[in-house]
């Protein structure tokens, strides 16, 4: 037993690289303050014994860990996710925790057994939902900044971000677009061999309007190409393998879709994939 009294939010993931199965999640940090408890902890499954290993924390600070994404492409596992910069104090409110969010991506060190992090903004802006992907041997994240410090993002103050990790660093963050309404999913990928980072989109900033919901793509060169669909209800885009080629996935109304080109996009049954309907691209500019 990892953990007890375990609640929904501490989505523990589960990634395997080569020979190491890996479990992560968010617990909870018995020894700080309440506001500052949850961090990221990482177990190794030992095959022969059958067992987990006993938890370890991902960084070694005592700041507050959340919305964390995980990724391997085979060689390394890298974990993003948003930590508070600084411990947080009781009296503070919503928008000053907000403001001290920031991105940080920790990659696995095989020879310690341990993971290496490092924070990858810096600013008094709120930074979350990154995502992470491995792009021509480059790893490359991609994360939503609010300016106004809006947990939920709704106005039309978020940011698109990005950052490759080159010489064992990670790049400083560049803008991809900026001014969007509120970013209900981010990922970066490829179609056809060529990157892209894909965002679902709510136009009028109110989650209870369902009829509004937009996928864009952008380019590595920052051109926009926004994708409207028939039931406009779209969400959750993510990149995936399938049969060998990286493709795009996202759900609509009730119904899961894919594009693995720009000029098509298909209906997801168990049995094939067959044509739903065309779209008209709309391009644009950041």
């Amino acid at each position: 037993v990892l953990q007890t009294n375990a609640y929904e939010y501490i989505e523990p993931k589960i990634i395997a690289c080569g020979d190491t199965v890996m479990m992560i999640y968010a617990d909870d940090i018995a020894s700080r303050a309440t506001e500052n408890m949850q961090a990221l902890v990482y177990s190794i499954y030992d095959p022969i014994l059958s067992v987990w290993s006993e938890p370890a924390q991902i960084d070694t600070n005592e700041t507050f860990d959340n919305d964390f994404e995980v990724y391997s492409d085979g060689k390394d596992i890298f974990v993003i996710y948003s930590e508070e910069k600084d411990t947080v104090g009781l009296s503070e409110d919503l928008s000053d925790v907000a403001s001290n969010s920031e991105i940080t991506i920790a990659r696995y060190d095989f020879d310690s057994g341990k993971f290496k992090a490092q924070r990858i903004t810096d600013d008094d802006i709120y930074d979350f939902g990154g995502n992470i992907s491995v792009i021509d041997g480059v790893p490359t994240a991609v994360w939503v900044a609010n300016e106004e410090n809006n947990v939920f993002g709704l106005n039309k103050a978020n940011t698109v971000k990005t950052s490759e990790f080159i010489n064992g660093k990670w790049t400083t963050p560049e803008i991809m677009s900026t001014g969007l309404s509120v970013v209900t999913s981010v990922d970066v990928g490829t179609i056809d061999a060529e990157k892209y980072i894909a965002l679902t989109v709510d136009a009028d900033n109110d989650f209870d309007t369902e009829n509004d919901n937009y996928l864009m793509l952008i380019s590595d060169d920052k051109n926009i190409t926004e994708i409207k669909t028939a039931n406009s209800g779209n969400s959750d885009a993510k990149f995936v393998s399938f049969e060998g080629k990286s493709i795009l996935v996202w759900t609509d109304a009730g119904f899961v879709n894919t594009l693995d080109n720009n000029e098509a996009h298909y209906h997801y049954r168990t049995d094939k994939f067959r044509p739903l309907y065309p779209y008209i691209p709309a391009k644009r500019t950041p």
